[in-house]
């Protein structure tokens, strides 16, 4: 998932090597291609990139440069079959090869089918890597007809950012914000629209290959994933405690901790993570008020959520709302 991102940064003439560095990561341990890095390292870099590109629809725009092949065996497994319904099936059976944050999910409705994106693990991703996700679908799906394919509808969970109007542009399609998943709605007869390179015999291999790879991959179930859907569930009723978490999944605190930092994380990044997310989200719904998102968030009083979100944004939640109604208005 990173070797695309990079190989647009390095196109548009960034220092990659300091940008990785900024974010705790290394050119040479990425080289390796058997190398997983953590999701939370993905989603930091890819905030470094909007950042030092100063470009805030930075996911779409690095999906809408695509380069043929960039995510390995599974693309040119996609570009073998001989269906788009086939290519789309094999990503989802495949899809951890890449990344196992979320899962990618096809579902048939009649005469329409669905394909969706559900987070695993109580992760909260970005809209922007939402938006990438989303147009790397649509746009691959160009790729491997060799024609257009306009979805009848994109759906994204987020709030309708200041650049939409490149949503409307790459997708080419009725798009509709805060929605109750990120997904791309498609006409049923288009999975029968057959691949201008199929090549079954091809494909057969490369089938083999990407079944081998998936069984030598782990499937991760972080401990610290599953703590953060505990949390997700608990921060309605309060600020969340380490003891409560414990004694549900039947450990001591001490132990709880310790797995936490066998993982690279704690119990307060954990909270603080989740927080911060979620803050972001509910802060774009404009019927909450401050009160209510601190609230929704497990804080007690007000105060301690607005010294929360200065520390992770250097400014105060409704200096932060303040702003985004500006830019898109």
């Amino acid at each position: 998932m990173a070797r695309p991102l990079l190989l647009e940064l390095q196109a548009l003439g960034v220092d990659v090597d300091s940008l990785l560095s900024g974010v705790g990561l290394s050119r040479e341990k990425l080289d390796d291609p058997d190398t997983r890095m953590p999701f939370e390292s993905l989603i930091a870099l890819g905030a470094a990139a909007v950042q030092v590109t100063g470009d805030p629809a930075f996911g779409l725009h690095l999906a809408e440069h695509y380069r043929p092949n960039a995510f390995g065996v599974l693309d040119y497994l996609a570009h073998s079959c001989r269906t788009l319904g086939e290519a789309i099936r094999h990503l989802c059976r495949y899809n951890r090869l890449l990344q196992d944050a979320a899962e990618t999910l096809l579902e048939q409705r009649g005469d329409q089918v669905l394909l969706w994106q559900r987070p695993l693990g109580g992760i909260v991703l970005p809209p922007g890597m939402n938006e990438n996700a989303m147009a790397n679908l649509v746009v691959i799906g160009r790729e491997l007809l060799g024609r257009d394919l306009s979805p009848i509808e994109v759906t994204f969970t987020h709030e309708e950012p200041p650049y939409s109007a490149e949503h409307a542009r790459i997708f080419r399609a009725p798009i509709r914000f805060r929605a109750e998943r990120d997904g791309i709605v498609l006409p049923a007869a288009v999975l029968a629209a057959p691949l201008p390179r199929a090549d079954a015999g091809l494909a057969a291999i490369l089938e083999r290959h990407a079944q081998k790879l998936l069984e030598q991959t782990p499937r991760v179930a972080l401990f610290s994933h599953r703590v953060r859907e505990l949390v997700a569930a608990e921060l309605k009723d309060g600020a969340p405690k380490a003891t409560d978490a414990a004694e549900t999944l039947r450990m001591s605190e001490r132990t709880l901790r310790r797995r936490l930092k066998d993982e690279g994380t704690s119990w307060e990044e954990v909270v603080d993570g989740l927080r911060r997310g979620l803050s972001e989200r509910y802060l774009g719904e404009p019927e909450l008020g401050i009160q209510d998102v601190a609230l929704m968030l497990g804080y007690s009083e007000v105060g301690a959520f607005r010294r929360a979100f200065r520390r992770w944004h250097g400014k105060s939640p409704a200096a932060f709302r303040k702003e985004r109604r500006e830019t898109r208005t």
